[in-house]
């Protein structure tokens, strides 16, 4: 019995996980805390997902306070962004 839980646990997180990603990826918001890398930043949204505005970032580029930033992947708990431009 105690198999099957973890096993509906597991799946449950997995579905929970994507449904996150597919809210979180495109979305765009400001460095809050400079992001560049190798080195992990935050970023806060315009609104709130997940009952979370601020968020932390990783990118391949180096971004300072205040620059907006764009959602392109989720890793874990950890978005990585890339410069907006829009």
């Amino acid at each position: 019995m105690k198999s099957i839980t973890n096993k509906i646990k597991a799946v449950a997180h997995e579905v929970l996980k994507r449904h996150l990603s597919k809210k979180l990826i495109g979305q765009v918001g400001v460095v809050t805390q400079r992001v560049q890398p190798g080195v992990i930043g935050e970023m806060r949204l315009t609104k709130a997902i997940a009952g979370k505005d601020r968020w932390v970032i990783e990118s391949q580029q180096q971004s300072r306070m205040g620059r907006l930033v764009k959602v392109i992947e989720v890793r874990g708990s950890t978005l990585v962004v890339e410069r907006f431009n829009g």
